[in-house]
């Protein structure tokens, strides 16, 4: 994961900043019109990253609000368990294991949740959620919309380079005889499955050709 975030950054410092051989200091990078008129189409590439997004962060956050829910529930259950057993090791054990599965929980919330000057807010998981956080806000519009095309353009061979070692991961699997995850992931269908765009690939496609989003 590290190499991917790696050369996130690698591309975006390539595209987004120049230096004064010199002095080392950043200078404005003078775009070429044609680079400009790129992300400047009619439905500008902030609001493909939006959705890619959003995408990608509900499930992700469904997944740790499922986990905080069941750890501090169970918590709930043994501070329960604690207070209608007789036994005192039974109602110690309770209260020591209701205590540290709430805490548990917590820990979960504030991994996806903090409080902001608007109140509670969720913090971005995934690297998709993470590029739109930090040019969502920005006030000048050519650079948030060049910001947002360069993320598109960066996530989405770094999604193609995870896809395809899954696949081959998988692909050596079927061959060694180990039962596949899903029936359909069958030598036969691999190289199907590869050619497939990623989900980042299809929506740098889909703002290349301005398909509308409903």
């Amino acid at each position: 994961m590290d190499r991917y975030i790696s050369l996130l950054l690698f591309i975006g410092l390539t595209w987004g900043q120049e230096y004064d051989p010199e002095t080392g200091e950043i200078v404005k990078k003078q775009y070429d019109p044609d680079e400009i008129e790129i992300w400047n189409k009619k439905i500008p590439p902030s609001v493909y990253l939006e959705k890619l997004s959003n995408d990608l962060e509900r499930p992700s956050r469904f997944e740790f609000c499922s986990y905080g829910y069941l750890i501090f529930g169970f918590g709930v259950l043994f501070f329960s368990s604690a207070d209608s057993n007789n036994s005192e090791g039974m109602r110690q054990f309770g209260n020591v294991m209701g205590t540290a599965c709430i805490a548990g929980g917590l820990f979960v919330a504030s991994r996806i949740l903090r409080i902001g000057p608007k109140g509670l807010k969720w913090i971005p998981k995934t690297d998709e959620g993470k590029q739109f956080e930090n040019i969502k806000n920005i006030q000048d519009k050519n650079e948030k919309e060049k910001l947002a095309y360069e993320s598109l353009v960066a996530l989405a061979p770094i999604s193609r380079i995870k896809k395809n070692e899954r696949i081959n991961a998988l692909y050596e699997d079927v061959k060694k005889g180990v039962p596949p995850p899903i029936k359909e992931y069958r030598l036969s269908n691999l190289d199907k499955i590869r050619i497939q765009m990623t989900i980042e690939e299809k929506a740098l496609d889909d703002y290349l050709t301005q398909k509308i989003i409903l």
